[in-house]
């Protein structure tokens, strides 16, 4: 999805080069490695995470020259959103793409390259360059917009590769009408091109859940759909995109 991104066994690979027991530093580790800092934390929170165990308590005002050795080893990244009064800084493991960060935490208008590759977004094409706008408009700000458009891209994304390729009128039934989704899934698994189904059969399966959030977001007058129940789906959607666009080409 995002860049310059270092895995997670790296970055605690390096967490064994702070062993000193009680020290700041094997004590962020600790949190690390224990799964206890694995997302995005504020001063605040992370100082908490720390004092929570045994050592030193920590000062808020203070995390940021303790944590310069960690951030020279890119162990640790910091994220500063605000200014002034109103300046906060947010810590997050240096596995995660501060990019990303930053695009969840500013709300900045950006580009779909940085929620999709590159590649996959320069092989949609001007097909798709409504949806991959509008999906930067309201990623991160709104997941009932998000899940809905997730969900059209798929649905359009299968059309289109079985028009490309002759075939749409199996997405038909004996009434000529359009199938659902589930079932478009499920042919995708069927048909082949070169001897690849449209979807394998576990991509398929995996990307039910943005099925649900997008027909949750389009019919479900009474929920909306939170982001946080989307992040989770991104990666397998994303698959379920660059499986269907390859039969575009």
């Amino acid at each position: 999805m995002f860049g310059d991104k270092v895995d997670r066994k790296t970055i605690l690979k390096k967490c064994q080069s702070f062993s000193k027991k009680g020290s700041f530093s094997y004590r962020v580790c600790k949190l690390l490695k224990e799964g206890e800092f694995s997302g995005v934390l504020s001063s605040q929170d992370l100082t908490h995470s720390l004092n929570e165990g045994a050592g030193k308590k920590i000062k808020v005002n203070n995390l940021t020259a303790l944590m310069e050795t960690l951030l020279n080893e890119d162990i640790v990244r910091v994220k500063i959103v605000g200014k002034g009064k109103n300046k906060r800084k947010f810590w997050f493991p240096g596995w995660m793409d501060k990019r990303q960060i930053e695009f969840n935490l500013t709300n900045k208008p950006s580009n779909p390259g940085d929620i999709f590759s590159e590649n996959l977004v320069k092989t949609l094409g001007k097909d798709f360059e409504t949806e991959m706008k509008d999906v930067t408009l309201v990623y991160g700000r709104s997941g009932t917009c998000t899940a809905f458009l997730l969900r059209k891209i798929l649905e359009k994304l299968v059309f289109l590769t079985f028009a490309k390729n002759g075939i749409s009128d199996k997405l038909k039934d004996n009434h000529g009408d359009f199938v659902g989704l589930k079932t478009m899934l499920n042919l995708c698994t069927k048909n082949k091109v070169d001897g690849r189904p449209y979807l394998m059969p576990k991509t398929a399966k995996e990307i039910t859940g943005i099925k649900f959030l997008g027909d949750t977001s389009a019919h479900n007058p009474l929920t909306n759909v939170d982001m946080k129940t989307i992040v989770p789906q991104m990666p397998f959607i994303i698959t379920a995109y660059g499986e269907l666009s390859t039969k575009l080409l």
